[in-house]
């Protein structure tokens, strides 16, 4: 005769499975929608003033290694392309991280360069131990920095609204209306992406 299993210990399993099962849930969502905080520096540093043109320009950082960027770089494709719709061409520069003994083909044989590569008004360029990055404040994958041409910093943030998510964003808007020359409905958002650096949360 094959013998009951105690209501207790069914209880017991019961209640250890949902627990896990909200953990689970809890965790995911974190990753997901818990992106890192951006504070708007006013200035952007001297080298990165170098070069600016008679419009505003947008700073990517972006790690080659990380696939939530995939949707940063096609969210960036769209932005050129709506922006083409009003005859304006936004000036583009790509920076990847790169580890300072890295080989350039650490960044150029990877599908995030890949999907980039070749689109009009985005130049792609390696960012050595993401010296650039650190001085504009993107500690993660996927941060865009606005500086206008006197070198005031514009807008802050990423443009994606969830790791790995294509499709509109507050982060596109502000920036679409900071080239259209409106005021932007917020100036900075969170960054949903892999980090560049230790100690980064997220």
């Amino acid at each position: 005769m094959r013998q009951r299993i105690p209501t207790t210990r069914i209880v017991i399993a019961f209640a250890l499975w949902i627990a896990a099962l909200l953990y689970g849930v809890n965790w995911l969502l974190a990753y997901s929608f818990d992106g890192a905080k951006v504070e708007l520096p006013s200035q952007a540093p001297a080298e990165a003033q170098r070069g600016l043109g008679k419009e505003p320009t947008l700073f990517v950082f972006l790690h080659p290694k990380c696939p939530c960027s995939l949707a940063t770089a096609e969210n960036l494709k769209q932005l050129v392309s709506r922006m083409k719709r009003s005859e304006i061409e936004p000036r583009i520069r790509v920076f990847y991280f790169c580890p300072a003994d890295g080989d350039t083909t650490w960044v150029t044989e990877t599908r995030l360069y890949a999907q980039l590569s070749g689109f009009p008004g985005i130049q792609q360029e390696l960012d050595r131990d993401g010296v650039l990055a650190a001085r504009l404040g993107a500690s993660k994958s996927g941060h865009v920095v606005v500086i206008q041409p006197d070198g005031q910093i514009a807008f802050s943030g990423g443009i994606t609204d969830q790791r790995g998510h294509e499709g509109d964003s507050l982060g596109m808007q502000a920036i679409q209306a900071i080239l259209l020359r409106r005021s932007p409905p917020v100036r900075t958002v969170p960054v949903f992406g892999c980090r560049f650096f230790a100690g980064v949360k997220g």
